[in-house]
This record gives C-alpha cells, sequence and structure tokens, in this order.
C-alpha cells in the first residue's frame, strides 16, 4: 500500500502515527529486497573470489530466565537457571549443499547465572548447542534487517584474515602454494 493509499482511521493519534509512518511501511518491501540482494552479492563475491576460510562476528548475546518470576526488574537482580543466548553471522561452509555462504547461527548454552544490578557472573555453564545453522538469506525478515548491520563487520574480519601481509611466515607459504607458486625454498 503506498503514501497515496494510507487508510483513514477514526483514532486521531492512530492517524497520526500512521501519517508519520507511511513512508517507512510503503517502503518496507523494498527495502527487504535490498536487503537480500546485498546479501546474495556478497555471497557470489566471495565464493568467485575463492575465499573459502571461516569466519565468524557477534550478533547479539542475551540471557532468557529460566524461571522469569524470581527475576526482580527493580533492582535487575536474579540467581537461578538461564539461557545464554548468542547470535553469529559467519562466512563458513553450509552442508548440505557444500557451498560457502553468509550463515546465520544461534547458540543457546545452559548455565546457573547470577545477575546483580545488571551484571552477570557466571556460576556455572553447560554445554552449547547450535539451534540454529542456516543461510542468512533463507531467515526471516527481521532477522536479515538485525544482520544487515553487522555485515561490514564481517567482510572487514574476512578482509583482515586473508590479508597476506598480516599473515605469519607459514601462513604465506600456505597461501603461494594455493595460488599455485613454489614456496621460496623451491627458487
Amino acid at each position: 500500500m503506498s503514501e497515496a493509499n494510507l487508510p483513514k482511521f477514526l483514532n486521531s493519534h492512530l492517524q497520526q502515527i500512521a501519517e508519520l509512518s507511511a513512508s517507512h511501511i510503503s517502503s518496507f518491501r523494498a527495502n527487504l529486497d535490498a536487503v537480500s540482494s546485498d546479501i546474495k552479492n556478497l555471497e557470489r563475491w566471495l565464493r568467485e573470489s575463492g575465499v573459502c576460510l571461516p569466519f565468524r562476528v557477534q550478533l547479539d548475546q542475551r540471557y532468557e530466565f529460566s524461571e522469569p518470576d524470581r527475576h526482580n526488574i527493580a533492582n535487575n537482580f536474579y540467581h537461578g537457571p538461564a539461557r545464554q543466548i548468542t547470535e553469529q553471522l559467519a562466512w563458513d561452509r553450509h552442508e548440505p549443499s557444500g557451498h560457502w555462504r553468509i550463515i546465520y547461527l544461534r547458540e543457546a548454552t545452559e548455565a546457573e547465572i547470577s545477575l546483580d544490578g545488571g551484571v552477570v557472573d557466571y556460576i556455572s555453564v553447560g554445554k552449547g548447542e547450535l539451534e540454529e545453522f542456516r543461510p542468512l538469506i533463507e531467515m526471516p525478515g527481521q532477522t536479515r534487517l538485525r544482520a544487515y548491520k553487522k555485515l561490514p563487520n564481517l567482510l572487514s574480519i574476512i578482509s583482515e584474515g586473508i590479508r597476506l601481509d598480516q599473515l605469519r611466515p607459514e601462513d604465506i607459504e600456505f597461501w603461494r602454494m594455493m595460488k599455485g607458486l613454489k614456496p621460496k625454498s623451491q627458487r
């Protein structure tokens, strides 16, 4: 629905907010399509460039209280079981296709935590479980939009990670062999 097709609401406050939001609402589909296009173009460029090393960047980390009624919101105090949710973006091989993709991953770790005034102290941490490992382009729009802001960080990490001038001598020899160049010792 375009701004010209903005509905009329009986609630004047709703009408006012709708008018202020009309351009954002009307352009949502086009913006999401642009985000998806950037994700696909970045994947294609990295694959065509032969970048086949895994890299990760943190997207978010939060806690979900297993017993939320024990959470004292006023003091931001909680002691008990919780799940630490870690979200990352990765450049990695996706199975079963075997193609290198920009991956969204989410891991949940069971923990017993103590939260006091917003500061978390781990008491014990269990084993993490990978809940999601899927190409970013296949994730819901809300996830793609959140992750889109971190794509420059991921690309920077990839770029830094493959720079020959930042590698150790043994890594440089490996890259020379990958490019088909003779190692220095055989010249």
